[in-house]
């Protein structure tokens, strides 16, 4: 994936257009040849041989860019013509994580004869996406021309939603300071080793934390024979909360859901007191001064992390523009590129790698530099589809406390109304994060209970779970309210989470709780909100 300053991005042509070059180029032709018209024979367009489609005979041009930018708009445009009347053309496009598809959409042009059609639309690809493909099809059996392409890199964009038939992008402009209901669901499969043995998953799961509290959590098994009970508690360090699921799952396996609305306020304007660097490595609090200590996975006494912390502290003295500095540099490093098989820090600098990678390589470099700096789990509700889950990382401001900053997408303060937190990483997590893959669904080096567990008696089930992480974050409702409304209203809320946490449950519950609370959220009122939930306590 590549992440460039949206200086460097804009107006920037990522389209492959060396067309006389098939293959180099990164454009694929089949039934289809180059088309030359300028004096050194350079190709200035495809054309599409007629004959007739079957699955196994097309006429088809593809190209694919790699590393490609998320959450931009990809503004592809060329132009089209036809031999006759009535020709189609079928333009489709992909983005890829490794051989899923996480975008696409498929659309089909109709040309009039000898008539140049100009072909324009806009792509926004999510933020699992590795790989951009288009693959444009000749639909008759007469010859078509494609002249022109361009894939145009603009500005960012927001992603809420999309077409689940035709993978259409739906952009809204968000409100940072907005009261929301989000939805979140979070899976996992397993099985047991042995045939009959009953066993533990723990997740990690909302909890009042920061801007959210969560209204409801409820536990979903299949086969629902399976489950046995859970519990909710709060750890140790007093800041995360997980729920433990008994299951026994039948030979096949079983897929645990949970289901939680939760209850989000908005972002306030936050005005960061200037702070030099020496001066920030003078005044962490004790607190914080755990989460300046290197770990298994964050490694801030590595000599290649303490040289790039101190090459790009020379850039700055100012702590607000080292921090930009570095979630600059995290969203654009891809190292030397070689398959990674760990996400820590260390990796992360000389190869590249994910969300989480990225943003252990944040954490390690604002403490290399004496600044408290702490990777967070999450669901985000701008991503349009599916994913396990993302990071982003909190670093410790003098004067305002901890501040979000998202060190893939080289986001500084997001709004806290985009997402739900899951886990907040302590030392502690982070030296336990090389469990094996198998009983966590990530690769060492993400912090431990940063995403789901499972006990020794289980493992995943690839076969229910094909895809891993189907987790989602969904904005369901914005609430109204005075502030008075709103402080009772979270007041409610507190108390209600209290009152679900203290349960322990021995059979699955139904969700009409939260259809009743998720019908008075979408009616906007906190007030109404709050009454229901005090009626629940």
């Amino acid at each position: 994936m590549s992440h460039e300053t949206s200086a460097q991005m804009i107006e920037k042509d990522l389209l492959p257009n060396d067309l006389h070059k098939p293959g180099a180029s990164g454009w694929f032709l089949t039934n289809a040849s180059f088309i030359s018209a300028k004096p050194d024979g350079s190709a200035q367009g495809v054309q599409l041989h007629g004959m007739k489609p079957t699955p196994r005979a097309l006429s088809c041009a593809t190209f694919n860019v790699r590393r490609v930018p998320v959450l931009r708009e990809l503004k592809f445009s060329c132009m089209l013509r036809g031999t006759r009347l009535g020709q189609k053309l079928k333009i489709s496009a992909y983005g890829f994580l490794g051989k899923h598809v996480v975008f696409q959409r498929i659309e089909e042009i109709l040309l009039q004869n000898h008539n140049q059609l100009s072909f324009v639309t806009t792509y926004v690809l999510p933020s699992t996406a590795r790989e951009f493909g288009l693959r444009i099809d000749n639909l008759s059996a007469q010859p078509a021309f494609i002249t022109e392409p361009a894939l145009i890199l603009g500005e960012e964009a927001k992603v809420y939603g999309t077409d689940n038939v035709h993978g259409i992008n739906h952009f809204v402009t968000p409100n940072p300071s907005a009261t929301k209901v989000i939805s979140a669901t979070y899976k996992a499969c397993a099985r047991a080793l042995t045939e009959g043995e009953e066993g533990t998953i723990t997740f990690p799961i909302p909890g009042p934390y920061r801007n959210q509290v969560p209204l409801t959590f409820e536990i979903e098994t299949k086969p629902k024979s399976a489950f046995i009970d859970y519990s909710i508690q709060r750890r140790d360090d007093q800041a995360n909360w997980t729920a433990a699921v008994r299951v026994k799952p039948p030979y096949k396996g079983v897929v645990v859901t949970w289901k939680s609305l939760v209850l989000i306020s908005g972002a306030t304007d936050v005005t960061l007191p200037e702070a030099t660097l020496p001066e920030t490595k003078l005044s962490a609090p004790s607190e914080q001064a755990q989460w300046l200590a290197a770990t298994k996975c964050v490694q801030s006494d590595s000599p290649d992390i303490i040289a790039k912390a101190s090459d790009l502290a020379a850039q700055s003295n100012d702590l607000e523009t080292y921090v930009r500095k570095v979630i600059e540099f995290t969203s654009t490093n891809q190292g030397t590129g070689e398959k990674y098989y760990s996400l820590d820090a260390q990796t992360a600098l000389e190869r590249g790698g994910s969300c989480t990678s990225r943003a252990n390589l944040a954490a390690a470099l604002l403490r290399a530099q004496g600044i408290p700096a702490r990777t967070v789990a999450h669901l985000p509700a701008w991503h349009q589809g599916p994913l396990f889950e993302h990071w982003l990382v909190e670093y410790w401001h003098s004067g305002v406390g901890w501040i979000w900053v998202e060190p893939t997408l080289n986001r500084f303060l997001p709004a806290p109304n985009e997402l739900v937190i899951l886990a907040v990483s302590n030392p502690d997590d982070e030296d336990l994060a090389d469990d094996p893959i198998h009983l966590r669904y990530i690769a060492p080096g993400a912090a431990y209970l940063s995403g789901c567990e499972l006990s020794s008696e289980l493992e995943m089930a690839r076969i229910i779970q094909r895809v891993i992480g189907p987790n989602t974050a969904i904005e369901e409702a914005v609430i109204n309210g005075t502030p008075a409304e709103m402080n009772a209203l979270f007041e409610a809320a507190n108390k209600n989470f209290s009152s679900i946490a203290a349960q322990y449950r021995t059979r699955v519950q139904s969700n009409e709780r939260m259809q009743a609370l998720l019908s008075a959220a979408q009616n906007g009122s906190a007030t109404k909100l709050r009454s229901l939930l005090s009626d629940c306590v």
